[in-house]
């Protein structure tokens, strides 16, 4: 604000100030040698140097003594020194902050230099902005794609299927049972097949036992009726 700004242009017309009475000191008494320090970071008098460049040096008298930031390194304004790029962001040279690695793409390294350095997010998984490492799509929903870059993007798991945390694709439920609802995460969630129904492995709907057929609960493939018996439609054992 005001204030802030006000405060700089003071400390500078001290610091200003205080080397011209040095400068005047060291002329007067014919001091050749005589010199002042500059504080690392800055050029004289005082000034930082500019974003996206450093120096480590003290005495610097003027912005040639300020380095351009290396690759793999960030440098604010009145840095000393590189820092070095974080996960999850890339640095070019010359750069005063550093540059998020790309909403479906994640950055596991350190000091990455460009954003070639993001990894593309795999499938199972979704990578928001600035991601460090993949996140598993959520239980009950499923990444068959790669780049996902929120766990919006993940599928919803569809009817007969189930999905863990992290699934690529659906699971079917197994033989036997049916999965009615759509989003289901375990096979525990699939249902036992009723009685006079019949369900082979990914149902959705349990089917009803044809004639001439009888289906136990949790029947896959419907079992022949015995010469002998009969088995109307729907029938759960041979009469």
């Amino acid at each position: 604000g005001i204030n802030a700004e006000y405060g700089k242009q003071w400390y500078q017309r001290r610091v200003r100030g205080a080397i011209a009475k040095m400068i005047f000191v060291c002329t007067a008494l014919l001091l050749v040698s005589c010199s002042v320090a500059c504080p690392p970071g800055h050029y004289c008098v005082a000034i930082p140097c500019p974003s996206g460049t450093f120096n480590p040096d003290s005495g610097a008298m003027d912005i040639s003594s300020c380095y351009n930031c290396p690759s793999g390194n960030y440098c604010p304004e009145g840095s000393e020194n590189p820092t070095p790029c974080p996960s999850g962001y890339y640095c070019p040279p010359g750069y005063a902050h550093p540059i998020s690695c790309p909403a479906g793409t994640y950055g596991y390294v350190t000091a990455a230099e460009s954003e070639a350095d993001c990894a593309m997010c795999p499938r199972g998984h979704y990578c928001p902005e600035a991601s460090v490492e993949p996140i598993h799509c959520p239980a009950g929903t499923y990444g068959d794609k790669v780049g996902l870059d929120s766990a919006h993007s993940c599928t919803l798991c569809p009817v007969g299927n189930y999905c863990p945390e992290g699934s690529v694709e659906p699971e079917h439920c197994p033989a036997g049972t049916f999965g009615e609802i759509t989003g289901m995460s375990s096979a525990d969630s699939c249902e036992l097949c009723d009685k006079g129904h019949y369900c082979p492995m990914g149902t959705a709907v349990q089917m009803t036992c044809p004639e001439g057929y009888y289906c136990p609960a949790g029947t896959a493939v419907p079992i022949e009726c015995p010469s002998e018996s009969n088995c109307p439609e729907g029938s759960s054992e041979p009469n």
